[in-house]
Order: C-alpha cells, then structure tokens, then sequence
C-alpha cells in the first residue's frame, strides 16, 4: 500500500459518506431507464404483442415528436433482435406501416453493429466485417421505404447516416443525407450525432473538424436544445483518441464545450431523464480533468440515470459510471483534513430557466490545461 494511502485513508473512511450524500445509492442507479410509455412498449414487445409500440410511434409521428421518436425506434429496433416475432407480426399485418418499416431499418443498423462490435477497426476480423457490410447493404430499401413514407420524419435520415458512416460512403453522399436530415429538422439530436461520428478522427474526419462541427451546430441552437451538449461529445471522442496521435491541442475547446454543458445542465431539474445523455457526458468530461468538485455536482443532477454512453467506450457502463462516481467521492474526501467537521451537502438545485448561453464564445482558457485522465 502506498504512504500517500495511508495517510488519506482515514479521512475517506471519514468524509466520504457526508460527500456522497444526495447521491442514490449504487444499486438504485439504472442504465438507459425507458419513460413509462416506452417501457410498456418494450415489455408487451417482448411478450409478442406489438400494439403498444404501435401506438406509441403513432403518436410521435402525429405530434412531430422527433426526438422522442428517435430514442423509442432505437429502443424498439434494439428489443426487436431478442423478440423479432412482434416486429414481423407487425409488418405482416401492416408492410407500409411508416413506423414499422422504421423500426426495421434501424433494426438493420442495430444487427450490422451487433455484428461488428463496438471494437476499432483494426480488432474487427475480415468476416465480421464482411457480414457488417452485407446487413448494412441490405438495409437500403428499407431505409428508403421509410423515408418516403413519412417524408417530414427526419429519424430515417439519422438511419441513413449511421449506415453511411459503416459502409464507407464517400463524402458527397453523407453531405446530402445531413441536409436532407438539416430540412426536416436543423436541430435534431441524433442526426447531428451520427454527422460527429462521420467526421471525428477515427472514422473520417479529424478532430477539427468534428469540433468545428458540434460548435457551429451548438452556436445555432436555442436555447435548452441538447444540441449546446454537441460540443462535449467531441470532447469525449478527443479524449478516447488514441494518445500517440499527433495535431493541435483542444484543451481550450474542451473548457469551453464544458461550461457551455454546464448552462444546459442547469436549464433542467436534476434527475431529468431528458437530460441523461449529456450530464453522463458532462460527469465523465470533468471527472477526467480532475474538477471532481464539478463531477460531484454533476453525478448528482444525473441521480440514477446512468447511460450506455459514454462510459461503455472503458467498459460495462454501469459498472463505469459507478466507479468513477464513487472516484469523485474518495478524490474529494482525500482533500478534508481529519479533524475538520465534513462538507455539508449543497441545497437542492433548481433548474434556471435563464442559463447563460455561450454562442460561438469560449471562454478564456485556464492558466494551466487540465491533467487529462484517461479511463482504463
């Protein structure tokens, strides 16, 4: 055991637990918690009955709920390889069902990753590969039967995308699926992460770029669109990349992404479902730099909902999160001396309807960068 540990070791045995307090406790953390709705959905899916995912999407195409709509089709489209009798139920029941055929043509894109694994290219064998590329192959007439069905729907078009960053598609073609996806809905979330993946350095962009795209989508987002968190997520495809990788540092673009994040995390209650993705994000982010009394705050307004990203890029996700959120705590306690009485825990926070927004200002960066902590 190192000295340093036996030093600290009993102010963590003494402040962790007033740290800590606010946060649910680890088993009551939950990965990816589905709303109400879509739970039902899911559980009469795998049951057989389709019904209830029916007239859930329903409703999410008649209310132009594309946000919503995309998080459920993923959902769905993902249930459907565990229980695909009630997706072929449904199409046989109705072929030219604009909800169906989508769930079926994200169902693709979910087979063809399954297929691949989550693994860099070059830990990938040549016949996953060419299996990946077979189902990503065969998807296009059903991506574009869902496109034409429901030609306002912008979701077929975050599809489109995902299947065009897999198969390699040339520049050109990913341009016109983003503006198609740009002229139903210039804001939408998953399109505009799917067009980050496209263009950050491991796929075929490079890191200017994928930055120079989430802040310029953010720029113009209003207020409360998640899309202000877009900049964060290319932070955390910056700090994944590979160390050896040469170019410009990003450290000033990453203090920037952060509290432009933070502003968004403050426009929504804690706990907000709607807010997950980006304050795992955000959480990870700071926890990485080492700003653990940010992280704390951070875990906190996430409450149990816990994401697959980011932390599934390090390893099972919820064992993830729940291991750097307990890092934060015992970081934390190490800096209390002994005797002195531990930190009260903060008042509840509010959501603030008027968060500051930084469009297309950084902020000046820090006068020194960050010690950056990569995850195992």
């Amino acid at each position: 055991m190192r000295l340093t540990t036996l030093f600290t070791l009993p102010r963590v045995l003494r402040h962790s637990d007033a740290i800590g307090a606010g946060l649910p406790p680890d088993e009551a953390v939950v990965l990816d918690a589905p709303d109400p709705s879509l739970r039902v959905a899911l559980a009469a899916a795998a049951a057989g009955d389709h019904a209830p995912a029916a007239e859930l999407l329903a409703l999410t195409r008649e209310h132009a709920q594309w946000e919503r709509r995309d998080t459920c089709v993923t959902r769905l489209a993902r249930a459907s390889l565990h229980h695909p009798g009630w997706l072929d139920s449904w199409l046989e029941e109705s072929p030219e069902d604009p909800d169906a055929v989508l769930v079926k043509a994200d169902q693709y894109i979910c087979q063809a990753w399954q297929i691949r694994t989550g693994a860099r290219a070059k830990h990938v064998e040549a016949d996953q590969f060419r299996a990946f590329h077979a189902v990503l192959r065969d998807s296009v007439p059903v991506i574009s039967a869902a496109a034409e069905l429901n030609p306002d729907d912008p979701v077929p078009w975050r599809v489109a995308l995902t299947q065009a960053r897999g198969i390699q598609a040339p520049r050109d073609v990913f341009d016109s699926y983003l503006a198609e996806a740009n002229a139903r809905d210039p804001h939408h979330e998953g399109c505009h992460v799917q067009a980050l993946q496209y263009l950050c350095d491991k796929w075929y962009g490079s890191h200017e770029e994928m930055f120079a795209f989430a802040e310029r989508a953010a720029g113009q987002a209003p207020p409360g669109s998640r899309l202000h968190a877009l900049p964060l997520q290319a932070v955390v495809e910056y700090l994944i990349a590979d160390e050896e990788a040469d170019g410009p540092d990003h450290t000033a673009r990453a203090e920037a992404a952060v509290t432009r994040a933070q502003a968004l995390s403050d426009s929504y209650a804690p706990g907000d479902r709607e807010a997950a993705g980006f304050r795992n994000h955000l959480a990870l982010v700071l926890w990485s730099m080492n700003r653990y009394e940010e992280a704390l705050t951070a875990f906190r307004s996430i409450g149990v909902h816990a994401t697959t990203f980011p932390w599934t890029y390090f390893g099972e996700p919820r064992a993830e999160f729940l291991e750097a959120r307990s890092d934060t705590r015992v970081e934390l306690a190490m800096k209390v001396p002994f005797f002195r009485p531990s930190p009260s825990p903060p008042p509840p926070a509010r959501p603030n309807g008027s968060a500051s927004w930084h469009h297309g200002r950084s902020p000046s960066p820090p006068p020194a960068p960050p010690r950056w902590r990569r995850p195992p």
